[in-house]
């Protein structure tokens, strides 16, 4: 997985037309959940939870994880995933498209 950047042009062109997946984590801390203030819009400046998009062939567990180290520059000790059996259908998107049978 890479960590380039499409050009920005590109970029709002996929944001039009393309959902984008992300992960918003609920980080418990001494009773009380971790907030930070928002960087980006939307809701720039306002408390939010830790979150990020999830990147191109990135398993679940593993963009959290890169999330809560980059946001909150630590470790999660553990992750429990609200739906433990989610998955993604990656063969029905493609034949979708018309790249696969």
């Amino acid at each position: 997985m890479s960590d380039e950047r499409c050009p920005d042009d590109e970029w709002r062109t996929v944001v039009r037309n393309v959902p984008i997946v992300s992960v918003d984590l609920v980080v418990r801390h001494d009773g009380g959940v971790v907030l930070g203030r928002r960087e980006n819009a939307p809701a720039r400046g306002e408390w939010f939870v830790p979150g990020g998009r999830v990147r191109k062939d990135e398993p679940l567990a593993d963009a959290v994880h890169r999330v809560a180290r980059d946001d909150q520059h630590a470790p999660l000790r553990t992750f429990e995933p609200p739906f433990p059996d989610f998955h993604p259908y990656v063969e029905a998107y493609l034949r979708d498209a018309g790249l696969a049978e």
